[in-house]
């Protein structure tokens, strides 16, 4: 379908008699835009991309744009702005829009995730866990600043044991030590 003028809109509209109902797949002339519009004027009106699956005649949905703005891959029925049912693959950074250092970020090379909140970061590496830092050592866990509990602090070799029991305001420890002369 060819338009026989290049100064007006142009495209492929499907309607019903009452031109309220149909789908419009359409260019605007003044600014470039392409369109495809889902006419139902309705919450409820959706629309649905479907592909042939397995070499069968049976169609499969596999993304939904719904009247109510929510998008869904794998479903149907989303219940959020994107739902997806199934996995995603991001290769490098999910951001929080309008914060640049509030984002979950995925290492170049490695299993290293990172969370960072207002530039706070928590980074989880084969190595350990490191908060408040942004490279792990080679200790599990590792913490720069100050660490704040609430209740008993214990450390633990598996044989030796230190505690801090807030409670008795006490520092206890159990097992051997042995120093080398």
């Amino acid at each position: 379908i060819k338009s026989v003028t290049t100064s007006t809109d142009t495209g492929l509209f499907l309607r019903r008699s009452d031109n309220n109902t149909g789908l419009d797949i359409w260019n605007d002339g003044s600014n470039g835009h392409s369109y495809i519009d889902n006419r139902y004027n309705a919450i409820n009106g959706r629309l649905d991309f479907r592909v042939n699956t397995s070499n069968t005649p049976t169609l499969a949905t596999v993304m939904t744009i719904t009247g109510n703005e929510r998008v869904g891959i794998g479903t149907t029925s989303p219940d959020h702005t994107l739902d997806v049912a199934g996995d995603i693959g991001v290769d490098k950074h999910i951001y929080h829009n309008g914060d640049g250092n509030t984002f979950i970020a995925f290492g170049d090379t490695g299993d290293a995730v990172q969370l960072s909140a207002g530039g706070s970061h928590l980074n989880f590496t084969p190595a350990g866990l490191g908060i408040g830092i942004t490279a792990v050592s080679s200790n599990k866990l590792q913490v720069e600043g100050n660490i704040s509990s609430s209740g008993d602090l214990t450390i633990s070799d598996g044989t030796r044991q230190l505690q801090y029991d807030v409670s008795a305001h006490a520092l206890l420890s159990s097992g051997q030590t042995q120093k080398k002369k």
